[in-house]
């Protein structure tokens, strides 16, 4: 039983939704529709007994499983009317704007669903995207419906009273609500009701109403039903007549498969959604990044799947957008705003995007190929999966931005800022990255391969088991990141910065660490055989259980270092500074010390063979027998030594002449 006539959209899409449902659920369902007219003739005592009449004539002697009623004057007539002409029959309701408890006391057999539109959240948002607003236009009628809302509306209004002036206009011919509505100025805001019958008499739908209000403002207009969009207004927190059909006809079919009505619970939130009409949002200059988090918009010319190549996007405004699946090949979007835009899976080949906005997108899978991004704001970015092959993103910006299996190979990210990225089993091959900032990056599993990293901001990253084949990465800060069980084989690291980074089981064969700075670095068990450590400064560093076989040491730093469980093969570590440095449970074969400082050094249980120490300095060092023994017999000629050192040597010496 529908309060109004077919025809009506409103009126329509509650009863489409309710066929629909039960056409899936229950087939066999035998409707009856039935519609009052209320709109059209005034619902008063005579036209309601009419209606009574009518309805006892036709449906006498029938019997009904359920009534399902639509808007208030249905629900009202069944109210009063339902033991007459429908003894007993369960009754779900939808569509009421107006709803208490009270309605139901000593009736039986009655739930539904409450048309709670949300003009709370219409009315602070219209506040919200117009600031400079002080006054508010309510447009309304005296109909049922209208009368309903104005209780709402009565309940609402002290809550916004600090905020704006409220102005309500319900009993207006036509000719006099526009005359009124196009004398508005900037301070004010008009909100449309239900407007379908006026003072006179004239009866209009809701899409007439709504088209004659903004033909005659000059201000927005906005409404709370999702039947008004696309007629004239900006938009809202709109309530669907889909959707109250569809939980109806919910309701019909849980009683009609054996609930009692009274037993469902009447439903009293909507799921309203905010909804705008791009048309209206650019009459009034109003972005899409001022607008709630998954509104829907209509009328844009940009859908997903839509093919955007060649087109001239710069400056645009495409926040907040779903373009997934977009072919946007050599298109330009210089300055676009993008951000937490959907791109997904969008092919964005050979296109300009140079200080793009795409704060907080969602890039997944999608294709950048060739692409230019210079100065591109990606912070918060999602790009997982994403190939960006031989792309600009020189100076650009991904703070906290996922990079997660992405494809950068050949990359240019020269000074870009990727503060706290996360890298995790992305390709990032040969690609340009010097001067970046990657600080507190997730690079776990990245191929790096032949990269540049130069002069990089490294610090505190993740880089295990992440593959760094002759990657550049010299003058850059690694202090503080994890290298366990990274591949740097061959990698370019010359006056790096390494103090606190952990090096375990890392694989540095053949790098080249000249005058790399690893101060209190621990390395356990690294792969350093033939790696180029000259002039690097280990001052307090911890090498552990390892094995460097023709590594260059030479003027490496040591002091106060220390090594356990080392064996140093053909090692150069001539004019190396070890003073104070403790060795232990080790040996050096065929190692070149000469020259090196080791004053004050500890050295127990280590085992020289053909080791230079020629013009090293060995005062004051520790050492046991063993040590004492490997000391005799390298080359000392020009050492400088302590007179116990000496005296012990001595010793030594005689005894193994005696013997």
């Amino acid at each position: 039983m529908n309060s109004y006539n077919p025809g009506l959209s409103w009126t329509d899409s509650i009863t489409s939704a309710i066929r629909l449902r039960l056409a899936i659920f229950m087939p066999s369902a035998q409707l009856t529709v039935e519609y009052m007219n209320t709109k059209k003739h005034l619902p008063d005592a005579s036209r309601l007994a009419y209606l009574r009449s009518v309805y006892h004539q036709k449906y006498s002697g029938q019997h009904f499983d359920l009534v399902i009623s639509t808007d208030d004057d249905a629900f009202d007539f069944l109210l009063n009317n339902r033991d007459d002409l429908f003894l007993g029959t369960p009754v779900v309701f939808c569509g009421v704007n107006y709803f208490q408890d009270r309605m139901l006391a000593g009736k039986r057999g009655f739930t539904g669903v409450v048309e709670a539109f949300d003009l709370n959240a219409t009315l602070d948002l219209m506040l919200r995207l117009h600031p400079q607003a002080t006054n508010v236009v309510i447009v309304n009628d005296q109909t049922t419906s209208g009368r309903a809302n104005l209780n709402v509306v009565e309940g609402v209004i002290p809550n916004f009273r600090d905020r704006a002036t409220f102005e309500i206009l319900d009993n207006f011919t036509s000719k006099e609500l526009v005359e009124r509505v196009s004398a508005l100025n900037s301070s004010s805001l008009v909100l449309l009701m239900t407007y379908n019958r006026d003072r006179n008499g004239d009866v209009f739908t809701y899409e007439e109403g709504a088209e004659m209000l903004r033909s005659a403002s000059s201000v927005p207009v906005y409404g709370l039903w999702d039947m008004l969009l696309g007629y004239g207004i900006v938009g809202g927190k709109l309530t669907s007549g889909t959707e109250q059909g569809r939980m109806a006809a919910v309701m019909a079919l849980r009683i009609l498969s054996g609930e009692k009505a009274e037993s469902i619970p009447v439903v009293k939130s909507s799921p309203n959604r905010y909804m705008f009409d791009v048309l209206e949002l650019n009459r009034f200059g109003i972005p899409l990044s001022r607008l709630p988090p998954q509104s829907i918009i209509i009328n844009h010319p940009l859908q997903d799947r839509a093919d955007l190549s060649d087109l001239n996007l710069s400056g645009m405004n495409l926040s907040r957008m779903s373009l997934n699946q977009v072919s946007l090949r050599n298109t330009s979007m210089r300055e676009a705003d993008l951000s937490q835009t959907s791109l997904i899976g969008s092919c964005i080949t050979d296109s300009d995007l140079t200080r793009a906005n795409l704060t907080d997108a969602d890039l997944r899978a999608s294709w950048l190929y060739h692409s230019r991004l210079v100065q591109a704001d990606m912070n918060g970015a999602r790009l997982m999966a994403a190939s960006l092959n031989e792309s600009d993103l020189s100076y650009s910006h991904l703070v906290g931005a996922d990079l997660t299996k992405a494809n950068l190979e050949g990359a240019n990210l020269i000074n870009a800022d990727l503060a706290r990225a996360r890298f995790y089993g992305a390709d990032l091959t040969s690609s340009k990255m010097n001067e970046t900032n990657m600080a507190g990056s997730n690079l776990i599993a990245a191929s790096i391969n032949w990269a540049n990293l130069s002069e990089s901001s490294l610090t505190d990253c993740q880089f295990t088991r992440a593959e760094l084949f002759g990657a550049n990465l010299s003058h850059s800060d690694l202090s503080n990141s994890d290298l366990t069980r990274a591949y740097l084989m061959s990698a370019y690291l010359v006056d790096a910065i390494l103090i606190g980074a952990r090096l375990e089981y890392t694989d540095l064969t053949m790098a080249n660490l000249s005058g790399a700075l690893l101060r209190q670095t621990m390395l356990k068990r690294v792969s350093l055989d033939e790696a180029d450590l000259s002039h690097a400064d280990l001052t307090g560093a911890v090498l552990d259980s390892m094995v460097l076989e023709g590594t260059d040491l030479n003027r490496a730093v040591f002091r106060a270092g220390r090594i356990t469980e080392c064996v140093f093969k053909n090692v150069n570590l001539s004019h190396a500074d070890l003073r104070d440095a403790r060795i232990s449970m080790g040996a050096l074969e065929n190692a070149d010390l000469s020259g090196a400082d080791l004053r004050g050094s500890n050295l127990t249980l280590v085992m020289m063979m053909g080791v230079n120490l020629k013009g090293a300095d060995l005062r004051n060092i520790k050492y046991d027998r063993v040590m004492l023994s490997s000391i005799a017999s390298s080359e000392l000629a020009g050492a400088k030594m302590s007179d116990d050192l000496a005296r012990d040597l001595e010793r030594i010496r005689g005894d193994a002449e005696q013997r």
